[in-house]
C-alpha cells in the first residue's frame, strides 16, 4: 500500500486513492475539498462569476419568436412526446409550455393544465395557450381526434370499431387487418390471444 500525500491546497493528507487536479500541464494528488474548490472556481468562470441570467431571458432565448398568430417552437430539450422541457432551479424540468404561459399570465393553480389551442406540442406562443382542467383537456384531444386508448396508442374511434367487428365475431388476425393496424395491439385492446 502506498503511503498517504500532503495535499498541496490545504496540507491534509490525501488517501492513495485522492483526486487528481491539473495545473501548468502536472496533476496533483489532492483532498476532496480541494478537488470540490477547484471544479468550483472552474464552474463559476466559466459560467460568469457565478451569475446566472434572469430565468425570462434564459427561457426565451430558446424560443423562436415569430409573429403573434405564428407556432413559436421550444428549441431546447424535448420529451418523447415532442413537448419542451425547461429546466427551472426550483421545480426542476417543467413543461415549456406552462413556463411560458406563466411568465406571461402569473402563476398557474396546481390543478389546471395548460392546453395547445394549435395542437402543437413544442408551441410556446401564449397566444395559443389556455387554461383548462384535464377534463377539459381530454375533451379537446377527444374532438380533435387525438385522444388514444392509454394501452395501445389507438385513437378512440378506431378502438371503438375494433371492438364493435370483435362483437361480431371476427378473428383479432382478420380485424386488424381490417384496420391496418397489427395484431398485437388488436389482441392487447380486446384481451384476446391472438388467433
Amino acid at each position: 500500500m502506498r503511503p498517504e500525500v500532503q495535499c498541496p491546497g490545504c496540507t491534509a493528507w490525501v488517501p492513495p486513492s485522492g483526486f487528481y487536479k491539473q495545473a501548468s500541464g502536472r496533476f496533483f494528488k489532492v483532498c476532496r475539498a480541494c478537488s470540490y474548490g477547484a471544479q468550483r472556481k472552474r464552474h463559476t468562470l466559466r459560467k460568469g462569476a457565478g451569475t446566472f441570467p434572469p430565468l425570462q431571458t434564459r427561457f426565451w432565448s430558446k424560443v423562436a419568436r415569430g409573429s403573434a398568430d405564428a407556432c413559436w417552437p421550444f428549441h431546447g430539450v424535448r420529451d418523447r412526446k415532442g413537448y419542451g422541457r425547461f429546466h427551472m432551479k426550483s421545480q426542476g424540468a417543467c413543461l415549456a409550455h406552462r413556463v411560458a404561459w406563466e411568465l406571461v399570465n402569473g402563476p398557474a393553480p396546481k390543478d389546471r393544465c395548460v392546453m395547445h389551442e394549435c395542437d402543437n406540442p413544442p408551441c410556446c406562443n401564449p397566444a395559443h395557450l389556455r387554461l383548462g382542467t384535464d377534463a377539459d383537456n381530454k375533451a379537446d384531444m377527444l374532438a380533435k381526434g387525438r385522444l388514444r386508448d392509454t394501452h395501445t396508442s389507438i385513437p378512440v374511434d378506431e378502438a371503438r370499431s375494433i371492438r364493435i367487428v370483435a362483437l361480431l365475431g371476427v378473428r383479432p388476425v382478420e380485424n386488424a387487418a381490417l384496420h391496418r393496424t397489427s395484431c398485437y395491439r388488436v389482441t392487447k385492446l380486446l384481451g384476446a390471444s391472438c388467433g
